[in-house]
C-alpha cells in the first residue's frame, strides 16, 4: 500500500542520516513528497466521509485537512521538490 511505502521509504532515508550520509537531499524530498501527499489523501477522504460536517471546525477532520496541508507547504512546497527529485534523474540520464 501507499502507506507502506512510505513508512519503508522514510526508514531508509533516517537510516541513511544514521549512517551519517551528508548527501541525500533527493531521498528526503522523495521521503517528503510522498508522506505529505499522503496525509492530504487521507484527510481529504476524511473530511469527504463526514460530509458538509468536515469543514466545521468542532468535527476533528477539519484540522486534519489543514495540518495535512501544511505538510505539503512546509520545507519547500511538494511542487518544488518534484521539480528537484526530476532534475535529478534528468542528470542521470
Amino acid at each position: 500500500t501507499e502507506l507502506a511505502q512510505a513508512e519503508l521509504w522514510l526508514g531508509y532515508v533516517a537510516g541513511l542520516v544514521d549512517e551519517g550520509l551528508n548527501d541525500i537531499g533527493i531521498e528526503a524530498s522523495m521521503a517528503k513528497l510522498s508522506a505529505s501527499d499522503l496525509a492530504m489523501k487521507a484527510a481529504d477522504m476524511c473530511v469527504q466521509l463526514h460530509g458538509g460536517y468536515g469543514y466545521i471546525r468542532a468535527y476533528r477532520a477539519e484540522r486534519l485537512l489543514r495540518d495535512a496541508k501544511i505538510t505539503q507547504i512546509w520545507e519547500g512546497t511538494n511542487q518544488i521538490h518534484r521539480q528537484l527529485i526530476g532534475r535529478s534523474f534528468a542528470r542521470q540520464a
